[in-house]
């Protein structure tokens, strides 16, 4: 069956879109391979509470005798599923992850840093389309799994 013309030019576009989509954000397709595998740094446990700038997310050390499920390696081999983009480094952080969301739980919590954000919207130009912003405005990316299940739940910016 031969499709009319018109389906044809719209095909094209959404399938070329589904690709570069895939390739952007990641996939769950069962392919481990990422675009980006940044170098990766030693994992660390927490030793003192850390907490992360106006988000809320806090880390504590875990209790003695908690350990993870999951390694530091699947924990970022997770991470890069759901970030494939260019980063400088992933560093692993084993802690206790809690927020105004979350009650305390043991998760690793994947920083992604040399990555950049733009700002939310293009600077505002009186002459024209909006003028293109060149700054960073986030350089890490903090993705949380957790450490028991695997599991990615989120991730977060906060400088």
């Amino acid at each position: 069956m031969r499709l009319p013309a018109r389906m044809g030019l719209i095909a094209i576009p959404l399938l070329a879109a589904g690709v570069l989509s895939g390739l952007a954000l990641g996939s769950d397709s069962g392919d481990d391979a990422s675009v980006a595998d940044p170098p990766r740094e030693p994992p660390r446990t927490v030793q003192e509470r850390e907490v992360h700038g106006e988000y809320d997310a806090t880390l504590d050390p875990p209790p003695a005798g908690v350990e993870p499920a999951i390694s530091a390696d699947e924990a970022v081999d997770i991470a890069l599923k759901s970030y494939t983009g260019p980063a400088s480094a992933a560093k692993p952080t084993f802690a206790m992850y809690s927020d105004s969301a979350y009650e305390p739980f043991p998760a690793w919590v994947v920083t992604f840093e040399g990555v950049c954000f733009g700002p939310h919207s293009a600077a505002y130009n009186p002459n024209g389309p909006p003028a293109p912003v060149e700054t960073c405005t986030n350089t890490e990316l903090n993705v949380v799994v957790d450490a028991m299940t695997g599991e990615r739940l989120f991730s977060y910016t906060y400088r």
